[in-house]
């Protein structure tokens, strides 16, 4: 059986290897696919009328002084530079490529012509006047704050990806265009890889520049939520990775022996690419890997299975070792019950959490991969981790005296410290249920009064993601100046005809453009509207009527290639700028948005105002993420302390099982306390990223704990068989010696790993990494001091106010170990 199932492990590990690869790099889901249900305006232009272009990319040429004559002559030859180095389908637009009408008198006579705004000829010409220049912008409202600023100290141009590019490649693109980091040509196989990795690993933004070039500002929020994918990605995978080889080292420190150590390892490394891997297949059901669907699955998935494995090796080891299949098992008895015990009751948590995040499809996939996990991790303890175990053992390979010289060391200073803390449980004082309450009942009333009283930020600023880097302060800049990104809205009509040729429906427009004009943190909103009402009211003499200036405007964008920005169908866009710089001020501008789209849509039944764009799905997910996370945390709190009670009564009736529910559930009070409190007090916000401490918090708390109180019961149950009347003191003291070791060697061990994420710049990463050892290094606390002697004080006070003398505790059938070596069949 074992040769059999080591096969399948190494014919699985191939197809995990491309799984995992093809996960990266086609089931990276942008936040589109965030939401259940799409948002009715995003359902309307996406769903029912094909609509596929996407947001353009804001790039602002910016200077400390006002433009002239050589800043234009810039502004063309960087607008040239983005057309001819991206790929072909860009739609690049600025004041160089603009085009507008003008009268030309280089013949002696005034003839009307078109011309871009930046006309090379225009502006060598000797009698070419700024001032001129910049009086015929400021009368254009669809170039003026658009193109250029209202001081005239940058310039922006627009660039719009390709129809079917997906945007995570098209930011990727446009980065190493900006950057100037194009492939190397003619050279060595060494410097294409260098490049290529590099520029794989590369999570930052900042744009090429040299001495006497303006400051280059890039913008968007597909840029920032690029960034941030990418860099949670590269981030958490290369520390993943350098945890995993660190943990090695730890398991042989504290095994020894490679047949007790290797298993660990290679077992809990099986079970994580198996959960990672089912990610590739799930994205052909729409569920795709998601920027923070990794640090959850790594907190979740490896916690759980490196508990599981540690634990039952730590039984084997103290054991003396397995010969057979049956011995294992009888050997692992009490672990595998407990393992059993956590598999149930992280189902029945992240039931919750999905049932509490319904609306968000993130959530359901989080969920379903979080339950793939928790499946992989028992089915390796059930099966792969003795296989590996009796493969590894056959090799009879034999440990370097250095590493057995410092195992032995390690071992024997753990063993003082685990004694130690045993005869405590000798001296614990009569107030010490005093002190654990009021230490509980103080954590959870700070918590309380901190969460309730507003000092958790649950206002989620996306930029801030991106820690100290050049792309958080391009970004910040441009949030600044108010043009970070833009609230899409197309404003259409339902009649049939052309739209633009109802004079009705273009007042209709300019009114709604006027309203957009006075929302709070909106800075210029832009449609084809306004060209339109600017050629029929110029002063330079070329003003014309209604008709002829939709005429020539719908001329003047397809000679500009604006057409995919300005009118589609039966409608046209509008573009209304704003800082998108935290998630309640986008939430709020779209919300006053849509209430005036409402109030036309009531006035005028024949519009339908919708509203579309990445820039929707960011506040949505962060405000439901936020709002829900308490109740997902207290749902928890509930499932967990009436499954330990049911748990309490099935496996011990010598302990009352609400009491004993309740200590047991202990740790994951503590541990949310401790968490929303640390939180508060470091000014660590709940976001999308931080929210994902919760499985993390889930998985710490249920596995610290389960263990010895699970050891305990088993323990009681042995003692009292035949009629015996066992001291409860001494069962929690053999407890304790029995699992202590096994649960500071799983506390430590995920420390490890998931510690190394503290070295990281990058914010969530770092914030996620510092709450992930919290909450294991306070589980580890409160179960290794807390929980055996409440246990037997509980069971000792039962057995007073019951008044059972040599009765058993418990009534179930056991086996396992009963002391003195031998091992009970």
């Amino acid at each position: 059986m074992t040769k059999r199932i080591v096969l399948v492990i190494g014919f699985l590990l191939p197809a995990f290897a491309v799984s995992v690869i093809m996960a990266h790099r086609t089931a990276i889901g942008p936040l589109e696919d965030a939401l259940w249900e799409e948002l009715p305006g995003i359902t309307h232009v996406v769903d029912e009328l094909g609509y596929a272009i996407p947001t353009p990319i804001p790039v602002i040429l910016s200077w400390n002084h006002p433009i002239g004559k050589k800043e234009l002559l810039f502004l063309r030859e960087y607008t040239e530079y983005l057309k001819r180095n991206l790929s072909p389908g860009w739609e690049i637009s600025s004041l160089a490529n603009y085009q507008t009408r003008t009268w030309d008198e280089s013949w002696g006579e005034k003839m009307e012509q078109w011309s871009p705004y930046v006309n090379l000829m225009l502006i060598a010409a000797d009698e070419f006047s700024m001032e001129t220049w910049e009086k015929q912008i400021a009368a254009n409202p669809s170039v003026y704050g658009k193109y250029v600023d209202k001081k005239f100290q940058y310039l922006t141009i627009q660039a719009g990806p390709p129809k079917n590019m997906n945007m995570f490649q098209a930011i990727r693109e446009f980065r190493r265009v900006a950057q100037r980091n194009y492939p190397p040509k003619n050279t060595t196989w060494y410097e294409y890889a260098r490049y290529y990795v590099s520029d794989y690993l590369d999570a930052d933004f900042t744009p090429y520049r040299e001495i006497g070039w303006p400051e280059i500002l890039v913008g968007s929020t597909s840029a920032v939520e690029t960034l941030i994918t990418w860099a949670f990605f590269v981030d958490v995978d290369i520390k993943i990775l350098l945890g995993y080889l660190l943990l090695l080292p730890f398991l042989f420190l504290v095994f020894r022996d490679p047949e007790y150590a290797l298993p660990v390892w290679l077992g809990t490394l099986f079970a994580f690419l198996a959960a990672l891997a089912s990610i590739w297949p799930l994205s052909l059901l729409h569920m795709r890997y998601s920027v923070f669907l990794l640090p959850t699955l790594v907190g979740g998935v490896m916690i759980a299975s490196l508990s599981f494995n540690a634990q039952l090796m730590e039984d084997i080891k103290r054991g003396g070792g397995a010969r057979s299949w049956a011995e294992w098992n009888i050997k692992t008895e009490s672990v595998k019950k407990s393992v059993l015990h956590i598999f149930r009751l992280t189902l029945i948590c992240f039931a919750l959490f999905g049932f509490f995040y319904q609306s968000l499809w993130i959530a359901i996939v989080m969920d379903t991969v979080l339950a793939i996990g928790a499946l992989c991790a028992l089915m390796t303890q059930r099966f792969v981790l003795p296989a590996l175990y009796f493969f590894i053992k056959e090799r009879s390979w034999r440990t370097p005296k250095i590493v057995a010289w410092s195992a032995d060391a390690f071992e024997n200073m753990h063993a003082r410290l685990l004694e130690q803390k045993v005869s405590r449980l000798n001296r614990v004082p009569r107030w010490n249920g005093i002190m654990i309450h009021g230490a509980l009942l103080a954590s959870l009333l700070a918590a309380g009064m901190l969460a309730f009283r507003g000092y958790i930020d649950t206002n989620s600023r996306q930029i801030e993601f991106l820690g100290n880097s050049n792309a958080k302060t391009m970004l910040n800049k441009m949030a600044e100046l108010g043009r970070l990104d833009v609230i899409p809205v197309y404003f259409e009509s339902q009649l049939p005809g052309d739209a633009l040729g109802s004079e009705e429906f273009f007042q209709a427009a300019k009114e709604f453009l006027e309203e957009l004009q006075r929302i709070k943190d909106v800075g210029s909103v832009s449609s084809l509207i306004d060209q339109i009402d600017y050629e029929t009211n110029r002063t330079d003499g070329l003003a014309v009527p209604y008709a002829k200036a939709a005429e020539l405007t719908r001329f003047g964008a397809k000679e500009s290639h604006l057409t995919a920005w300005t009118e589609w169908k039966n409608g046209v866009f509008m573009w209304a700028d704003h800082p998108m710089d935290n998630a309640v001020g986008i939430d709020e501008a779209t919300r006053r948005v849509e209430e005036i789209a409402n109030r036309f849509q009531a006035k005028y039944p024949w519009l339908m105002i919708s509203l579309f764009g990445n820039t929707l799905h960011y506040a949505t997910l962060a405000l439901i993420t936020a709002k829900q996370a308490p109740w997902a945390l207290l749902a928890s709190l509930f499932a967990i302390f009436f499954y330990y009670t049911w748990m309490t009564r099935q496996e011990c009736r010598g302990v009352p099982a609400l009491k004993g529910g309740f200590v047991i559930a202990q740790p994951f009070l503590f541990v949310s306390a401790a968490i929303t409190v640390v939180m508060a007090l470091c000014d660590i916000p709940l976001n999308i990223a931080t929210a994902v401490i919760i499985p993390i918090v889930i998985s710490a708390a249920a596995d610290a704990n389960i263990y010895p109180a699970e050891e305990f019961f088993l323990l009681l149950k042995q003692k009292n068989a035949g009629g015996h009347n066992a001291n409860a003191r001494e069962v929690a003291k053999e407890a304790l010696g029995a699992r202590g070791k096994a649960v500071n060697i799983d506390c430590a061990g995920n420390m490890l790993v998931l510690g190394l994420l503290l070295l990281s710049s990058f914010t969530p990463v770092w914030h996620l990494g510092m709450l992930s050892c919290l909450a294991l290094a306070a589980s580890r606390w409160w179960s290794i001091n807390f929980t055996l002697p409440q246990l037997a004080c509980l069971h000792k006070q039962n057995k007073e106010e019951t008044g059972y003398e040599n009765n058993p505790a418990c009534r179930n059938d056991y086996r396992g170990y009963a002391g003195g070596g031998v091992w009970l069949p």
